[in-house]
């Protein structure tokens, strides 16, 4: 029998910060060291099909056998750890949104640090580190898998694979059309670690390449990318604490101590960006929010929420605010939420629903809904842990909010129904949601086709 969360994460304070942005700042304060991008070393080998590790009866031969049984469904990603009575081992597997049952050949050996969808080619970006956890450091190799996944069976189809420059997070990539940009470590002359806005061209994806490495001013602390039109590239929002760079007197911030700056950039055909200028968005506490909504319906807007510092008032709301990618102008009014927790993760959107949703890392235990295209109250989820990510599958119309720290872990589900002004969410409970025995969920990642057909 599955255990449950409270017997794996009993007696244990639990309730903090996540362990992912514990990793990142670690892996971000100020390490010197040597970076060698050099990519033509050895590809790691692949190993799969691995019951042994912790999976449960698969039966791959029938699965094999059965093939793809009709047109490309849902499908939940998860880069993790499984634990067995032989120790714990690092896998990417596979996940039926329906059932939360283990797709049967998914699973297979692999330290991910991150996976991206590519809706338009139905492509998946697997990034592998060859380091010690599912944080690269800067001087650990970092591969990139482009790859198709069989949504019945769960068999990955290797289309290539080659070694890129080392990736500083998940919440770091943004997928362009027949582009990837991404946030790198780049070690400098006095062995210091900076930043670099790295672009891999995927028009070929037989044959991707590392096109531009431009260097950055700052650290980045999010990125929102939104894909053009009709021609390779698109938009890349960066997000910045303007307190890291010089921010000046008289501005939206008055050289406040943090103050949340974007910069708008332009990756064209060819594969440079091209890098607008900073523009404050206001004093910040905590961590902002950041995503992109609209985009498998077609018309995408950048959201960017922060809580203000110092608040107006005791208890004031946090504001979100819808960015054009292409211009950086704001569009509409500021939506105001309420939210018990001042450190948020990146936002994933129900763009069906036209909802955005949001968690926190220390204080907040619950996964909230936020309307953003009608007026409407929004709905909150009893996760009974703190968050660290959230995502959400549209095909089943799940919301997906993943905790591993210590000895806990959970992939935790809900349903997300009702209309835009009037959303629910519903915990997702066994029989009706049964995820592998044994899996601990660090990297999430759902297929969202583009356009994708909402259903009345």
């Amino acid at each position: 029998m599955r255990p449950s969360f409270s017997a794996r994460s009993a007696n244990r304070s639990w309730r903090v910060a996540s362990r992912t942005a514990l990793a990142l700042f670690a892996a971000s304060a100020g390490v010197a060291c040597s970076l060698i991008n050099a990519f033509d070393d050895v590809k790691p080998q692949v190993f799969a099909n691995l019951p042994e590790t912790g999976g449960e009866d698969v039966h791959v031969e029938a699965a094999a056998e059965a093939g793809d049984a009709g047109p490309a469904k849902g499908v939940i990603v998860v880069g993790g750890v499984v634990e067995s009575d032989g120790g714990h081992a690092a896998v990417l597997t596979a996940i039926n949104p329906g059932t939360g049952a283990e797709l049967p050949m998914a699973r297979e050996k692999m330290l991910v640090a991150a996976v991206h969808y590519d809706g338009l080619r139905d492509l998946w970006y697997v990034f592998e580190s060859n380091g010690a956890t599912h944080f690269p450091l800067p001087t650990e190799s970092v591969f990139l898998h482009v790859r198709k996944l069989d949504t019945y069976t769960g068999k990955w189809e290797e289309i290539q694979s080659i070694k890129i420059p080392t990736l500083v997070a998940n919440s770091h990539i943004a997928i362009l059309r027949e582009r990837i940009a991404y946030i790198a470590y780049r070690t400098t002359a006095d062995g210091s670690v900076a930043k670099d806005l790295v672009v891999i061209n995927t028009t070929s994806p037989t044959e991707p390449t590392v096109e531009n490495s431009t260097p950055l001013a700052g650290d980045p602390i999010g990125v929102v990318g939104t894909r053009a039109t009709t021609t390779a590239g698109g938009h890349v929002t960066l997000l910045f604490d303007g307190a890291a760079g010089a921010t000046p007197e008289g501005g939206v911030c008055n050289g406040a101590a943090m103050c949340l700056e974007t910069q708008l950039v332009t990756v064209g055909g060819e594969g440079v960006p091209s890098l607008g200028v900073l523009t404050e968005r206001g004093t910040y506490k905590g961590s902002p929010a950041f995503g992109s909504f609209g985009v498998s319906t077609g018309s995408p807007a950048d959201y960017v929420g922060f809580f203000p510092d110092p608040a107006p008032t005791t208890g004031a709301p946090g504001t979100m605010r819808a960015y054009s990618p292409n211009t950086g102008l704001p569009t509409g009014s500021p939506i105001t939420f309420s939210f018990n927790d001042t450190f948020l993760r990146p936002i994933a959107f129900a763009d069906c629903l036209a909802q955005a949703l949001l968690i926190g890392t220390n204080t907040e235990t619950a996964v909230t809904t936020i309307p953003v295209a009608s007026a409407g109250t929004g709905d909150r989820g009893d996760m009974g842990h703190s968050g660290q990510s959230v995502h959400f599958e549209p095909f089943t119309s799940t919301v997906l909010a993943p905790f591993t720290q210590g000895e806990g872990y959970e992939l935790t589900a809900f349903k997300l129904s009702g209309t835009s002004g009037a959303p629910k969410l519903a915990l997702r409970l066994s029989p009706d949601w049964s995820p592998p025995s044994g899996l601990r969920p660090e990297i999430v990642s759902t297929r969202t086709p583009i356009p994708f057909q909402c259903v009345p």
